[in-house]
């Protein structure tokens, strides 16, 4: 079973994402994260959730971009998301909205 420090450091490999995106996410402070992080506290169940949610969507990301790209795509406001942003409906506990834009991107790139 994957530890919360190494579910941090799976989201965070690459660039994809920072410790001010995972506070964004999880609604808590870059403080919690970091001690998350790096000294292994433990986290809520909700935010827990949150976090194996994001994990599902930086891994599809991955699948459908460069790690540079992905990082971009998850700030950026998308069209297929009727303009709102990946992280912000990850943070609001809509993320299947991003995994199914994702799951159209990467479906579109290998056929």
């Amino acid at each position: 079973m994957a530890t919360i420090k190494s579910l941090l450091d799976h989201v965070c490999a690459g660039g994809v994402l920072n410790i001010g995106d995972l506070a964004q996410v999880t609604r808590t402070t870059r403080r919690n994260v970091v001690r998350w992080r790096y000294r292994g506290a433990t986290v809520r169940r909700d935010v827990e959730e949150r976090l194996l949610e994001l994990r599902a969507v930086v891994d599809l990301a991955r699948q459908a971009m460069p790690d540079r790209q992905a990082r971009i795509w998850l700030r950026s406001p998308q069209p297929d998301l009727d303009g709102q942003r990946p992280l912000d409906l990850v943070s609001e506990g809509t993320a299947y909205l991003v995994i199914d834009a994702l799951t159209a991107i990467v479906e579109a790139t290998t056929d």
